[in-house]
């Protein structure tokens, strides 16, 4: 049996430079709202960070033209279709799971082998201070429980004596997961989301924290 081709990027979406997360949890509903999508996909959303929120990622729109497309980050969201009828397939094969990143250079979707190469190089992952970690959250659970308020993006501005984001949010409001909502969650992307610490709960709502040796090593 041929491998389903992954979906195109929906064009009614509209991507907001640097809220990763928000973009992937609209690109996950639109995922997860259409059955030929999420019947012959898993679909996560994952999360790139480390203990010292610090990781360093290739061919992305946001670096300076000079570094090679190379970006220092305290983390980064992505989202990955897995293919359910070949959940074991080798990388590169024909039943390879696809990446959906609206910052990289590579295109979306890309293939898992392809990004995985050229986003991680395995010099920064020789340093400690810039291996990543993963944080995969399946959809159904990012959709209910994710949550925030923004404020990771404000600081204080001296010339202006007020508060103002450090870029543009998007026109649509925060976001709160209708079971966040109903247990009074408004905030927690940092501390459930991004934060890869050994303080993590492992609570199943949140996903499963992976290291970067076992995560390049997976056969999606």
């Amino acid at each position: 049996m041929s491998a389903p081709a992954p979906p195109v990027f929906p064009a009614e979406l509209i991507y907001t430079p640097n809220y990763c997360e928000e973009n992937v949890y609209y690109l996950t509903h639109v995922f997860n709202s259409h059955p030929e999508v999420h019947n012959a996909w898993d679909i996560y959303a994952i999360f790139i960070s480390n203990d010292n929120r610090c990781v360093a990622l290739w061919q992305q729109k946001s670096a300076q033209p000079s570094e090679d497309g190379l970006v220092l980050w305290d983390y980064h969201c992505i989202l990955a279709l897995v293919p359910r009828a070949h959940p074991s397939a080798v990388a590169g094969g024909p039943h390879e799971a696809w990446i959906y990143d609206g910052n990289s250079l590579l295109g979306v979707p890309v293939p898992w082998s392809t990004y995985m190469t050229t986003t991680f190089r395995d010099a920064a992952h020789r340093l400690t201070h810039y291996r990543c970690k993963f944080r995969a959250v399946n959809a159904r659970q990012f959709l209910d429980w994710f949550a925030s308020d923004r404020s990771h993006m404000i600081i204080w501005d001296d010339a202006l004596k007020c508060d103002r984001f450090i870029s543009a949010p998007p026109r649509h409001p925060v976001i709160v997961g209708p079971a966040a909502q109903q247990a009074g969650i408004t905030n927690n992307l940092m501390q459930c989301y991004v934060s890869m610490g050994s303080g993590d709960t492992g609570d199943e709502r949140y996903g499963v924290v992976i290291d970067y040796e076992t995560f390049a090593g997976m056969r999606w």
